[in-house]
C-alpha cells in the first residue's frame, strides 16, 4: 500500500518522491512537524499573547493570525474541530494509507438510518493557495477520503 504522504509527493513533483525513496528522506521536516502541532492547539492561541505567537513557527503577523483564528471560531464545524472525535488516526483503504490529523463526528443527518459519514481532516503547514487548494493537498485529501470510507 502506498502512504498519503507518496501520493500527494508524486502529485507534487514525481522525481521529488524519486530522490526521497532513493535516499530514505520520507520524515516529515520538524518545522512542519511544528506547524501541524498548532491545529491541535486553536482555543490556547486565538486569545494568546503577541509575545507567545512570535514564539510559534507562524508565518502571519500575531494579529493576523488571530483573526484567521477568530474567522474559524466561527465555523458551524468548529467544535468539531477543537475536539475531535479522532485525533492523529491511522486509516487504511485498499490501495494507500496514512495518518489522519483529525477525524471529525459526522454532522447532523436528517435521517437516522443513514447517519452522516466521518469528516477527515488533514492539517497542512504550508502557505494555501490564493483560490482552492494545492494538488496534492487535494490528491491526499482524496485518498484520506477514500480510506476512511
Amino acid at each position: 500500500m502506498i502512504p498519503f504522504s507518496e501520493l500527494a509527493r508524486a502529485a507534487y513533483c514525481p522525481r521529488q518522491l524519486y530522490y526521497a525513496r532513493r535516499d530514505d528522506d520520507m520524515a516529515v521536516p520538524s518545522e512542519a512537524r511544528a506547524r501541524i502541532g498548532l491545529g491541535f492547539r486553536y482555543p490556547d492561541l486565538v486569545d494568546a499573547p503577541d509575545a507567545t505567537l512570535r514564539r510559534l513557527p507562524i508565518r502571519r503577523s500575531p494579529a493576523a493570525y488571530r483573526r484567521n483564528l477568530a474567522r474559524l471560531r466561527e465555523r458551524d464545524d468548529y467544535e468539531r474541530l477543537v475536539d475531535p472525535e479522532r485525533e492523529r488516526a491511522f486509516c487504511a483503504g485498499k490501495d494507500c494509507h496514512g495518518t489522519v490529523h483529525k477525524v471529525l463526528a459526522g454532522g447532523d443527518a436528517e435521517a437516522t438510518d443513514d447517519p452522516a459519514p466521518p469528516v477527515p481532516t488533514i492539517v497542512s503547514p504550508g502557505e494555501p493557495p490564493d483560490q482552492g487548494v494545492w494538488e496534492p493537498q487535494s490528491v491526499r485529501a482524496v485518498a484520506v477520503a477514500k480510506a476512511l470510507a
